[in-house]
């Protein structure tokens, strides 16, 4: 399953027609919208943050269809030492995906230096 593909099953699953994503997302032209779920082309990196976080998903789930963030329901949850867990489902979904976000980022900081 594409990019496309899980576009349209997140809108479908939540019963949303395209037009109503395009004017949550901010896209003017339906017909991108159309050509993204039909992997025609790609969304640009700004426009698959705002999907995500609309439907409350990583874009990684989005782009790969993978995500270890996110557990039944929706709900969000990191780990931390000791394997405790932080539940940052209360979080709005913009803040979830900034924490998200800046864990990948000191994640590849990390890797880099080795």
């Amino acid at each position: 399953m594409g990019i496309g593909e899980r576009i349209k099953e997140l809108r479908v699953n939540k019963e949303v027609t395209q037009e109503e994503l395009c004017k949550k997302i901010g896209v003017k032209n339906r017909s991108s919208l159309a050509n993204w779920e039909a992997n025609r082309i790609t969304p640009d990196y700004e426009t698959l943050q705002k999907i995500a976080s609309y439907f409350g998903v990583t874009i990684d789930y989005i782009i790969n269809g993978t995500s270890a963030d996110l557990l039944p329901g929706g709900k969000v949850a990191i780990y931390v030492e000791n394997d405790k867990l932080v539940d940052i489902s209360e979080l709005p979904p913009e803040n979830r995906q900034q924490v998200l976000d800046y864990i990948k980022f000191i994640k590849t900081q990390y890797l880099t230096k080795k």
